[in-house]
């Protein structure tokens, strides 16, 4: 029998749902700050120290928390209102082969790239094109990981857009070489040891890519990151978007942050007794950050898309760029001058903040305004932007050669005098430039263009010959270390995750792919010497005995499987054909006693993996999921008499 530590009562408790890795984050914070101004009592569980193993809801609003520490003692709690952060698993809608080692999250590739290197030769597809996948994947060509990196548009509402993240993004991933296609995804095929057969159908075609590994980064379907389950219970879901800092994701960021200063309010008004005063004050933030909320999205439905003639932007897209506020309306012949080409209203003001002499400020429209008598062009706001969307321009008078400076692009080691490729916001090649100098306090290139060619130059490369072979080599020598997988002498990286191992030497499992480091999912459970252990929780060390589980052997057709067979749980088995069958012949037509009768969150993932893409099954049957309670108690494995 396990005693409570503690048996207490709360107003407000923030739980860490699974496979959370920035916490506290912004939005906790947030939380946790509208609610205590508010003189209710907060507690926060969560990270290893505290984890929160379920939930049991009341009968009318809040629940009772079972919560464990790291000496496995338990803490109950009553809670009037829990909100638990829930992070934003992407998982696409099944096709064949979509359950395999090919295809892995965008969040557990980035948590690897702290620790290891992995091989992204020949090409890289990443599906969805939200700023994080176009990061991404100028990330990979920037480090010259990979030659070619394809972004796959499945989704494709993005209101006027055709993909979803900022202008700003594209145009940096397209300076990169990196491409942008529409398409739905069909098979993924194991090829060889290290690529895979990845078809997609884009219109009436199929194309077929020889691909290191498909990333999955979304996003694949619109959410509003707040749900409450069911109306009226004060029991929460909310989003995490964010990063441990905004310069990571600005994006993410600011939405966590105004879906939380949201939530707070709205929990503050069901549980405390607000005075007069406050209660038009707190009403007055609440419609504030609506808005807000409501304008991080204005940029698809206002996009900015220039059009081109051949290389050139067009001369209408010219005038506009140049009459933007954020871009000189002067000619500044003795100096160089910053020009802000943020043309789309996104929520970012790092620029704004960076400034030392104040020449950047924000509209309350969100559009940029350049003063241009205080700009030094000293350069910082080119450092901190994410987007590289700001340059400084120096044109020179009665001169054919001015010139522009720019952020680092690609890991090449630039010097003064070497002939480099300029690029236009496409990306196509225009003409050669020469760099002229390094910035010496700041990673910034001064390079010389022909002055007919300033407004139009926007990124540069290395000349064809000079790319020839060139990979990105690894930066640190790392400690190996032998242990025995599988009954096999490996070199792994010493004192790393095993999952993490399991990566870097292309062994990884299916079950390794969500990385949660928290064990929250129960999938990547291996035998190291003689004891089952989680992969994401154990660490490599020399002489190390690990062997995978015995897969039990089925008697599967070899032949390829039609898309209604196609796996849509793999915890349980099953299929999107059953899933059809069910919603066919069922009487029961809700989603959520669909969900019930299906024992989606039943399978030792808890509903992680296939959840969402299940909901858009529902939805393209026509099924109403708007209020669609799919939050389980609890999300991880527990027995109930334990607790009791």
């Amino acid at each position: 029998m396990f005693p409570f530590v503690r048996d207490g009562n709360l107003d407000v408790v923030i739980v860490a749902g699974p496979h959370i890795t920035c916490w506290p984050s912004i939005g906790v914070r947030t939380l946790s700050s509208i609610c205590s101004a508010s003189g209710l009592s907060v507690g926060i569980f969560g990270g290893p120290e505290l984890m929160v193993k379920g939930v049991l809801p009341l009968h009318q609003t809040g629940g009772i928390l079972f919560i464990e520490d790291t000496q496995k003692r338990i803490h109950r709690l009553h809670a009037r209102s829990v909100i638990k952060i829930a992070d934003k698993i992407q998982f696409p809608l099944p096709f064949e082969g979509w359950h395999c080692e090919g295809l892995i999250l965008l969040s557990t590739i980035e948590a690897l790239n702290k620790t290891v290197l992995l091989n992204w030769t020949p090409r890289v597809v990443i599906l969805g094109t939200s700023n994080g996948a176009l990061r991404f994947g100028s990330f990979l060509l920037n480090s010259k990981s990979t030659s070619e990196v394809i972004c796959l548009e499945t989704f494709l509402q993005w209101g006027a857009k055709r993909y979803e993240g900022w202008e700003t993004e594209k145009r940096r991933f397209e300076i990169l070489d990196g491409k942008i296609v529409e398409g739905r995804p069909l098979s993924l095929t194991k090829k060889t040891t290290q690529t895979w057969e990845f078809v997609v159908q884009t219109g009436a075609d199929k194309k077929s890519f020889e691909v290191s590994r498909v990333v999955s980064a979304g996003s694949f379907y619109k959410n509003n990151g707040i749900k409450e389950y069911p109306p009226g219970s004060l029991l929460f879901e909310l989003e995490q978007t964010a990063s441990h800092t905004p310069e990571n994701n600005m994006e993410g960021w600011t939405l966590e942050e105004k879906r939380a200063t949201m939530l707070g309010l709205r929990v503050s008004k069901a549980l405390s007794t607000e005075s007069g005063s406050k209660k038009k004050e707190n009403q007055y933030l609440f419609k504030k950050a609506k808005i807000q909320l409501k304008n991080i999205f204005d940029h698809q439905d206002k996009p900015w898309s220039p059009t081109y003639h051949g290389k050139w932007l067009s001369k209408g897209d010219m005038r506009l760029l140049k009459s933007f506020s954020g871009v000189p309306q002067k000619a500044h012949y003795f100096r160089p001058i910053a020009t802000i080409e943020c043309f789309e209203n996104i929520p970012c003001n790092l620029c704004e903040k960076a400034c030392p002499e104040g020449a950047i400020r924000l509209t309350k429209d969100r559009d940029s305004v350049l003063t241009e008598p205080k700009c030094t062009g000293c350069g910082i706001c080119l450092t901190i932007c994410p987007s590289q969307s700001i340059a400084l321009v120096h044109e020179k008078e009665n001169n054919s050669i001015s010139e522009i400076t720019l952020p680092p692009q690609g890991s090449f080691d630039f010097k003064g005098g070497d002939s480099i490729t300029l690029l236009n916001r496409r990306g196509e090649s225009l003409e050669s430039g020469k760099v002229l100098a390094h910035q010496l306090t700041l990673p910034l290139i001064r390079i010389g263009v022909p002055t007919h060619l300033l407004w139009e130059t926007r990124g540069y490369k290395k000349n064809s010959v000079a790319q020839e072979n060139e990979l990105l080599e690894p930066k640190t020598t790392t400690q190996k270390t032998t242990v025995v997988l599988n009954g096999e002498k490996r070199l792994m990286q010493n004192e790393i995750l095993v999952s993490a191992a399991l990566f870097e030497m292309n062994q990884h499992r299916v079950s390794d792919n969500l990385l949660c480091q928290d064990a929250s999912c129960g999938l990547c459970v291996l035998t190291i010497d003689g004891t089952k252990k989680m992969a994401c929780q154990t660490k490599v060390r020399p002489q190390m005995q690990i062997k995978f589980p015995e897969v039990p052997q089925t008697n599967q057709s070899q032949s390829s499987p039609k898309p209604s067979d196609i796996v849509l749980c793999p915890c349980t088995g099953l299929t999107i054909n059953e899933v059809l069958e069910r919603i066919q012949n069922s009487k029961v037509k809700s989603p959520e006693a669909l969900f019930s009768a299906l024992k989606i969150s039943e399978g030792r993932c808890h509903g992680l993996i296939c959840r969402e893409p299940l909901k858009q099954i529902f939805m393209e049957k026509h099924m109403d999921v708007s209020e669609w309670i799919d939050w389980h108690f609890p999300w991880s494995d527990w027995k109930l008499s334990r607790f009791c």
